[in-house]
């Protein structure tokens, strides 16, 4: 018997000798539908305990072959990101990105245009009605490039 904080809980306590059969049951049934470790610990943790349970049952979904044949992952694949050669002064590189919609100001703007320079670290932000290309085109020469 396990005790909580302000309860007790009656937990079945499961020899190491039967542990595998009880996961294939609760993960690998066809019935249980292979899911995650946190729904099979889930599933499990009511009714039975024993020592590095959470651990044993991550070890037997990373080992469960038709969950790594048939889960999509959801990490990004590498390769895709590559890096931006550093500029070799000031104004040569530059990153712009948008920040919005915010609560529109008394002058019609919900945006704020960030320009940052990839040399000097240098940030203006502008503030602008919209995110259409025009706006940007017009935000990028009137305030930062003139």
């Amino acid at each position: 018997m396990r005790e909580g904080c302000n309860t007790k809980k009656k937990l079945i306590y499961l020899p190491s000798s039967m542990i595998n059969d009880h996961l294939q049951v609760y993960h690998s049934d066809p019935l249980s539908g292979h899911f995650g470790v946190q729904r099979t610990y889930l599933k499990i943790k009511n009714k039975y305990w024993w020592p590095d349970m959470k651990q044993s049952i991550t070890q037997y979904i990373q080992s469960c072959l038709p969950c790594q044949q048939y889960n999509i992952s959801r990490s990004k694949k590498p390769g895709h990101l590559q890096p931006i050669p550093p500029p070799e002064g000031p104004f040569q590189l530059i990153g712009m990105d948008y920040c919005g919609p915010f609560k529109r100001t008394p002058r019609g703007n919900q945006y704020v245009l960030g320009i940052t320079d990839y040399f000097t670290r240098w940030v203006v932000a502008i503030a602008v009605p919209d995110c259409s290309a025009q706006t940007t085109a017009e935000a990028l020469f009137n305030e930062y490039i003139c």
